[in-house]
C-alpha cells in the first residue's frame, strides 16, 4: 500500500481564503495557530500541508494541465461549452484576466507559497533537532521554490512574499517584484535546500537530486547554461528504465521519477480525475500526432493515444490507470523525470559550444534510443542550432503531455512559429498569462500591480 504521506489536517489558519484575491494570506497569529506550533510533530504535520496544496484541483491536480499543455500545440481543445469555455480559451489564446483557471491556479499557487512562509517562520521557534529543523525547512524551501518557478514564468513579474504578514500590510507593500529578484530568491532556496535534502526518497518527497534539476532548469532559463552543468553532472544519468517501466501504474516511485506530486484514488482528498479526459472527442492535436509519424516514433508515439482498456474515461495511455471508485485517479504526476535532465544537460553541453558528435550528441541519443530511434550524429545535426532544434523536438516527443511543452516553447524561442502551425495568430506579449482580474481589482495601482502588457 502506498505510503500516506500528504496529511493535510492543517487548521484553516494556514490556508489562504480562496475568495477575491491571494492577499488574503492568512497569517497564523491568533491562539489557536500559536498553540498548533509548539511540537516537531506539529511543524512536519505543516510541511505535509505544503505538499498537500499541490494536490489541489487548481494546481497539479487538474489545471496545470490547462495552463500548460491547453496553450502549447499539443492540445486542441474547441469544446466552449465545458467549464464556461474556459479551458478552451486558453487554448485558443482568447482568455481574459477574468479567466476562473488562471485565478484559480494563482490563489493555489500563493496557498502554496503562505504553507511554505508559515513553516519557515515558525520553526526556529520549536524544540527539534539541528538536522530535523534543516530537512523541514530544505522541503519548504524546494516548495516554495518550485512554486515560485511556475508564476515568474507564467506571469512574469509577481509579488514575492516571504514572510507571515498582516493583509493589510500587504495591502499597504506588496508588489510586482522584478522576474530578476523572483530567480535570485528561487536560487537562494534551492541553494540552502541542496545540501540538506536526502539524495533519494523512497516515499516522494522532495529531494536533492530533485533540487539539483530545478535550480539547473531555472539557470538554463535565465541563459546561464554553464552555471547547470555542474549541477545536472551530479545525476546519476547511466542508464534510463524501459518505457513501459516508466509509466507501470503499479510502480509509480520508479527510477525514472525524480519528482512527482502524488496521489491516492481511495481518498477523496488526495485522488484526481481523469487527466485529459475526452468523452471520447480527440483532445491530443494533429500536429502532436504526427511529430511522432514524422520521427517514425512508434513506442512513444501510441503513449499520448487515448483509450479506455480499462473501462470508463477516455484518457492517453501514459496516464491510463483503472479508477478506484467514480472515477477517482491516484496516478501520481510526474514533476521532474530523470529523461528531462538528460536532456537539459544535452542541451547545456550545446548551449556552451557545439561538439560534432561529443557527449551532447550522446544524451540525447540515450533517450532516442530507449524509443527505438536510431542515433542522431552530426552528419544529421551539422551545428548548433541544429543541435538546439533537435533537443527541443525531443522534449516534445518524450515529455508529452507531462506539463513542459509550453515552457520550452518560451525557453526556445518557438511559440510563434510552433502557434502558427497549429492557426494560432499568436502575439509575443502572449508568452505571459494575464494577471487575475481580481487582483488588479484588489491592488487598484497601476504603479505597484499593473496588469501585463496587451491586456486589457
Amino acid at each position: 500500500m502506498k505510503k500516506i504521506i500528504f496529511l493535510v489536517p492543517i487548521i484553516a489558519l494556514l490556508s489562504s481564503a480562496c475568495g477575491d484575491d491571494f492577499l488574503e494570506l492568512s497569517p497564523v497569529s491568533d491562539a489557536a495557530s500559536s498553540n498548533f506550533f509548539r511540537t516537531a510533530a506539529d511543524i512536519e504535520v505543516a510541511v505535509n500541508g505544503i505538499y498537500g496544496e499541490l494536490q489541489s484541483g487548481a494546481y497539479y491536480g487538474n489545471t496545470w494541465r490547462v495552463i500548460m499543455e491547453y496553450r502549447s500545440d499539443n492540445i486542441d481543445d474547441g469544446n466552449t461549452a465545458r467549464g464556461a469555455g474556459q479551458d478552451a480559451n486558453i487554448n485558443k489564446f482568447r482568455e481574459s484576466a477574468s479567466n476562473g483557471a488562471l485565478q484559480a491556479a494563482w490563489e493555489a499557487m500563493y496557498r502554496t507559497v503562505s504553507r511554505a512562509n508559515t513553516v519557515l517562520n515558525r520553526v526556529e521557534g520549536v524544540e527539534i533537532s539541528e538536522a530535523r529543523q534543516s530537512l523541514l525547512q530544505a522541503e519548504s524551501r524546494f516548495l516554495r521554490a518550485l512554486t515560485y518557478f511556475n508564476l515568474v514564468r507564467l506571469w512574469g513579474a509577481v509579488p514575492l512574499i516571504l514572510e507571515e504578514s498582516e493583509p493589510e500590510q500587504i495591502r499597504q507593500t506588496a508588489q510586482r517584484n522584478s522576474v530578476s529578484e523572483v530567480y535570485a530568491q528561487i536560487e537562494q532556496d534551492l541553494e540552502f535546500a541542496l545540501p540538506n535534502l536526502p539524495s533519494k526518497s523512497s516515499s516522494g518527497r522532495a529531494t536533492r537530486e530533485a533540487a539539483s534539476i530545478l535550480l539547473a532548469k531555472a539557470l538554463m532559463t535565465q541563459g546561464k547554461f554553464e552555471e547547470a552543468v555542474p549541477l545536472l553532472r551530479d545525476i546519476d544519468m547511466t542508464t534510463l528504465i524501459p518505457l513501459d517501466e516508466v509509466w507501470d501504474a503499479t510502480n509509480e516511485l520508479n527510477d525514472e521519477m525524480i519528482y512527482v506530486v502524488r496521489f491516492r484514488a481511495d481518498l477523496a482528498d488526495e485522488s484526481h480525475g481523469a487527466w485529459y479526459n475526452t468523452n471520447e472527442t480527440p483532445l491530443v492535436s494533429g500536429n502532436l500526432r504526427q511529430a511522432y509519424v514524422d520521427a517514425g516514433d512508434v513506442v512513444r508515439g501510441p503513449l499520448i493515444e487515448e483509450n479506455n482498456d480499462l473501462g470508463g474515461d477516455m484518457i492517453p495511455l501514459k496516464f491510463q490507470e483503472a479508477p478506484f471508485a467514480g472515477g477517482s485517479y491516484g496516478l501520481d504526476y510526474p514533476v521532474i523525470r530523470k529523461a528531462d535532465a538528460v536532456l537539459l544537460l544535452a542541451e547545456a553541453l550545446n548551449e556552451e559550444g557545439y561538439s560534432a558528435d561529443g557527449e551532447a550528441f550522446e544524451l540525447l541519443n540515450r533517450v532516442r534510443s530507449r524509443a527505438g530511434l536510431a542515433a542522431l550524429t552530426s552528419a544529421d545535426l551539422a551545428d548548433q542550432d541544429a543541435f538546439r532544434e533537435a533537443i527541443f523536438e525531443e522534449r516534445r516527443l518524450e515529455l508529452a503531455l507531462e506539463g513542459h511543452r509550453w515552457f520550452d516553447l518560451q525557453r526556445s524561442g518557438t511559440a510563434a512559429e510552433a502557434l502558427t502551425e497549429v492557426g494560432i495568430a499568436f502575439q509575443p506579449f502572449q508568452l505571459l498569462y494575464p494577471l487575475p482580474q481580481s487582483e488588479i481589482d484588489a491592488f487598484q495601482d497601476d504603479t505597484r500591480f499593473r496588469q501585463n502588457e496587451g491586456y486589457n
